[in-house]
């Protein structure tokens, strides 16, 4: 009787188990489901820049987690109190200059690698509303800079607008003739960038790590070679 009791006991714990397992492989499966069919949106409220006759930078931005591009998920708001707030905690600065740049180009992928990401990446404007005024010490200059920047972004939003519509899409750049080295700037918009095209190109930066792990080793025993010659 007693043996029967233990092994009835043993069986109920590992049923338990299993269902708990399943469970926890149901909600992992619906996790990543969730995670697939989501986007992030970077949305700018608005951007506020003035360099003349004082210095003035003021926004408000969102990074968000949205599910089938309708059910928000998460919300991280960004001002600039909040900004310096975790620049100040994760000592960002001082992480900048100890990088060493040279090592850094070095890790930094090829031009036709970047094509490659950015291409995979498919990202979208939902929204882009931007005024540019530019002014400099030379007429020629400021028209030159405004007739750039305007080129462009006529070559770049068609690429990155699935559809044209005139009240979220616009762009106005001026020129200022008669404030030198002056830039002021009013920029709204919102970027989309699907998880499964972000998941898509970690195995692009994965192997582009270990094609140039793969070579520093490489050339490190060639020269251990050359060295035992002496």
């Amino acid at each position: 009787m007693y043996k029967q009791e233990k092994y009835g006991k043993t069986i109920a714990i590992e049923g338990d188990n299993m269902a708990v397992v399943f469970l926890f492989g149901i909600l992992i499966i619906l996790l990543f489901i969730v995670i697939i069919l989501s986007s992030i949106y970077f949305r700018i409220d608005e951007i506020k820049f003035l360099n003349k006759p004082k210095r003035y930078l003021d926004y408000k931005a969102y990074i968000e987690l949205r599910f089938l591009g309708k059910i928000k998920i998460f919300s991280i708001m960004l001002v600039p109190k909040k900004v310096k707030q975790i620049v100040d905690i994760i000592k960002i600065r001082q992480k900048i200059e100890q990088i060493n740049w040279n090592q850094f180009k070095k890790e930094l992928p090829s031009k036709e690698k970047i094509k490659e990401i950015i291409k995979k990446l498919n990202i979208k404007l939902q929204k882009f509303h931007l005024e540019l005024e530019i002014g400099t010490q030379d007429i020629l200059i400021t028209s030159f800079l405004v007739a750039g920047f305007a080129s462009i972004l006529g070559i770049i939003l068609p690429k990155i607008i699935s559809k044209y519509d005139k009240e979220k899409y616009f762009y106005k750049i001026l020129p200022n003739y008669y404030k030198k080295n002056m830039v002021k700037l009013s920029l709204n918009c919102i970027i989309q960038v699907k998880m499964v095209h972000i998941i898509s190109i970690i195995p692009i930066l994965l192997k582009g790590k270990e094609k140039k792990k793969n070579e520093r080793t490489s050339n490190r025993r060639a020269y251990d070679y050359g060295y035992e010659q002496y």
